[in-house]
């Protein structure tokens, strides 16, 4: 699937929101993650959407029309997420990353503030990240608990153990070393300032196989 990884056809960055317009589908704002169409590219040729990501990720439903508007997307269109959460919900952000893979349009991260825990797989699930002056990150690995039969908490234990890690390694790899990868999964945190985070995306990889370059690292301090 072919994507755009340098050319950000007329974003114009967190300061463009002249002419938003809001997607609602007729959907309640109090129900549903609000969607906007920020304007048209120059050429006319690709729309401009943004979401903003700044308080917990919730349940799954509360971001079906983000996830129609990824679904039906073109490959000239770009879709911007401003990140300023603290983390969430698992299964949302599996959801999220899930449609943000299959996405034909360019997937663009704006961390305006903090991207800790699952906010910053969201953003390093992106094709492009923009990291500005004030963004912070906080890596670490999943928490929640199980209640059941001793059968069952064995059980579901052994595969969530399984699963989040191979999760957690597939998206941090290459963003994170080996070695602070394991530390992460005995339990420690790592804290990154925006300095941090973009030296780190010089050269990163990430888990939807998008290459982010120093083209697309911007707002410096």
């Amino acid at each position: 699937m072919k994507r755009s990884k340098n050319n950000t056809r007329g974003s114009e960055g967190i300061e463009d929101l002249e002419g938003m317009e809001l997607l609602t589908g007729g959907v309640s704002a109090k129900e549903e993650l609000q969607v906007y169409q920020t304007r048209e590219s120059e050429d006319g040729l690709s729309k401009i959407y943004r979401v903003f990501i700044n308080e917990e990720i919730r349940e799954p439903a509360y971001y079906n029309q983000l996830f129609v508007t990824l679904a039906t997307v073109t490959e000239e269109d770009i879709v911007e997420f401003c990140i300023n959460s603290g983390g969430g919900e698992a299964s949302t952000l599996i959801e999220l990353i899930t449609y943000i893979s299959i996405c034909p349009a360019t997937t663009k991260a704006m961390i305006v503030g903090c991207a800790h825990s699952a906010a910053s797989m969201l953003a390093l699930s992106c094709s492009q990240i923009e990291v500005y002056p004030y963004a912070s990150m906080l890596i670490h690995t999943y928490s929640g608990g199980v209640v059941g039969k001793h059968s069952d908490i064995r059980s579901q234990f052994t595969h969530d153990s399984k699963y989040y890690k191979g999760f957690f390694s597939k998206i941090y790899t290459n963003f994170l070393t080996k070695t602070e990868i394991a530390r992460v999964w005995r339990g420690e945190d790592i804290w990154l300032d925006s300095e941090s985070i973009r030296k780190r995306l010089v050269s990163y990889v990430g888990g939807a196989g998008n290459t982010v370059s120093n083209s697309t690292v911007s707002g410096e301090d």
